[in-house]
Order: C-alpha cells, then sequence, then structure tokens
C-alpha cells in the first residue's frame, strides 16, 4: 500500500474506532467494498431512512423551488439557484454542502452514541475519501487506483 492507502485507511479506523488490517485493506477496491467491510465491523443496521442526499435534494427543491411556485419535476440537480450574481450554484452544489454539514455533526454524534446505519456509514466512508484524496464526484463502484488516483 503506498501512503495514501494508509493515510485513507487510518482515517476510516480512526473515525469508525476500529483495526482494519492490512489483509482487509488488500481486498478494498472501490468505496462499495471499503463500506461493506466498515459495516459489518461496527454491526450497522439496515437503512430505515432514505440516503443524505435525497433528503437534502427534497429540502432543497422545498425551499427554492416549491414555495416559489416551480412545478417539483422541473427541479433537477443542475438547476440553478438564484443566490449570487457572480457564481453558477446548482441544486447539486446545495445538495452536496448540506450533506456535508449533515455528515460532519454525524461524525460529532457518533464519538457519543456509536450505533450506525449503512447509509451513515456510507456518508462517512465518502466523506473521508473527499478530504484524503481531493476528490469531489465519484461513484461506490469507482475503483480507488484507476478511477480515484490513489497511489
Amino acid at each position: 500500500m503506498g501512503l495514501d492507502s494508509v493515510e485513507l485507511v487510518m482515517a476510516w479506523e480512526e473515525e469508525f474506532g476500529i483495526d482494519i488490517p492490512d489483509e482487509a485493506a488488500a481486498h478494498m477496491f472501490t468505496p462499495a467494498d471499503a463500506i461493506d467491510w466498515v459495516c459489518k465491523q461496527v454491526n450497522a443496521s439496515e437503512d430505515r431512512d432514505p440516503c443524505f442526499s435525497m433528503v437534502e435534494f427534497h429540502r432543497v427543491r422545498e425551499h427554492h423551488f416549491t414555495k416559489l411556485g416551480v412545478p417539483r419535476r422541473e427541479v433537477k440537480l443542475q438547476s440553478v439557484l438564484s443566490r449570487g450574481w457572480f457564481t453558477r450554484h446548482t441544486v447539486r452544489d446545495e445538495v452536496k454542502h448540506r450533506v456535508e454539514i449533515r455528515t460532519k455533526a454525524l461524525m460529532k454524534r457518533r464519538k457519543y452514541v456509536p450505533q450506525w446505519n449503512r447509509s451513515e456509514v456510507r456518508e462517512v466512508v465518502r466523506w473521508i475519501i473527499r478530504e484524503q484524496l481531493g476528490v469531489d464526484e465519484f461513484s461506490d463502484k469507482d475503483e480507488f487506483v484507476r478511477d480515484l488516483g490513489l497511489g
């Protein structure tokens, strides 16, 4: 494993309070692999609620568009929010920002109540990947080395 890989694994270990053996880390080729492995280690429950991004999308749509009379079906991730003159701020940008805030709050709360569900583990694993690797857009099926540039 390269230095970036070691730092990524160490960040997961620290955040979830677990140890990830080198053999297990060597078999984590995608974010989905890491999410599955961490879920097993922390006994994460299955989700009862929708994922963070879906919840936040609906909140953004309600806040910025529905109250203004824009039909729900016309609001897309690429829809532009009227938030300033100099920057183009889309629904996707706002949803990502809100998910990040929610994930950081979750991470603080889990230090005191370490009961995880799958979507919470997923969001934290993904947040750590974004922070450690500096990638913004990726899917859970992207490969760390080939798609995310992990060396």
